[in-house]
């Protein structure tokens, strides 16, 4: 076994839960029903675990129990336009995307979930390691000398970094039928702090590249706050041909709602949409600026309130 560091103590058994867990109990906060269904997924490996919206909801509500004190979603709106449809623009409701909001933290825990188990699950070998996050740059130094250049980095409670490897790292090895539940309480100790979790650029575990939407284009950020309120706005121009429609859509396990407006062909022949967009305050260069300040001030008040 290659030497990583010149720390014995990194070669000697890991007192740490984490590990402790995958001989003894399960650790963490998720239910007895969760615990059981990944159990279970562990003998399947062919069985996707995330593959219908009830499996993502159990992971979310497992994942949500130590996120109840975190702060509400600071979400906002945005703007497209359909590139298929003449007139058509819509208005959706974006989360803000952040680990620290108890929205949207335990969901980027499931989108890491899926995006990891599939490199987990198939590497030949598979070792993790617990060392303090003081140590980190040293630590990946040392990697890069003995050839690991893979391998995926996880902020646990205590200050400490999980560190996961398909090679030998001097580490505890994963045996194959405990990886989707370890893995699982793995994710399950990571705190809601901004970038907890990192991979290296090689192609273990692959890229997080999405493709873009190709039947709309994103304009900008809408001034008003919510989408009744952008309803409102257009409920003036109805006696001039302006339509509304509300719908949903499920995308990236956010459910987002979204206000569609049809702009008749004659405002799009003559230019004046523009008036509508601008009453919106779409194609405004200080709208999202406007957007991050606003965003700024209510983290601000909700802080001071929690003081």
């Amino acid at each position: 076994m290659p030497q990583i560091l010149e720390n014995d103590s990194m070669h000697s058994p890991i007192n740490f839960p984490l590990i402790d867990a995958l001989s003894t109990s399960p650790v963490g906060t998720s239910s007895s029903e969760v615990d059981h269904f990944i159990d279970a997924d562990d003998h399947d490996d062919q069985t996707d675990m995330t593959n219908s919206k009830g499996e993502v909801d159990k992971l979310i509500r497992a994942f949500s129990d130590n996120a109840k004190s975190l702060r509400p979603c600071l979400g906002y709106l945005i703007s497209q336009v359909s590139l298929r449809q003449d007139g058509a623009f819509r208005i959706i409701e974006v989360p803000c995307g952040c680990w620290e909001c108890k929205k949207c933290g335990p969901k980027l825990k499931v989108k890491w979930y899926e995006r990891l188990k599939g490199a987990i699950m198939h590497a030949p070998h598979l070792e993790s390691l617990i060392i303090d996050r003081a140590k980190w740059k040293s630590y990946r130094v040392a990697l890069r000398r003995t050839g690991m250049l893979e391998y995926i980095k996880m902020a646990q409670d205590g200050d400490k970094l999980l560190i996961l490897a398909p090679g030998e790292i001097g580490g505890t090895v994963i045996p194959a039928g405990q990886r989707k539940s370890f893995l699982f309480k793995a994710l399950d100790g990571v705190p809601f702090i901004r970038q907890p979790i990192s991979t290296s650029r090689g192609g273990w575990v692959g890229s997080d590249y999405r493709r873009n939407n190709e039947d709309w284009k994103t304009l900008d950020t809408v001034r008003p706050e919510k989408l009744e309120e952008c309803e409102e706005v257009l409920s003036k121009f109805s006696d001039r041909g302006v339509t509304t429609a509300y719908s949903g859509e499920q995308s990236n396990m956010v459910a987002m709602r979204s206000l569609e407006f049809f702009i008749p062909h004659e405002m799009m022949k003559d230019g004046t949409w523009y008036t509508i967009l601008w009453a919106l305050g779409i194609h405004s260069r200080k709208s999202g600026e406007s957007r991050r300040k606003r965003r700024e001030e209510r983290i601000a008040e909700m802080m001071a309130a929690s003081a």
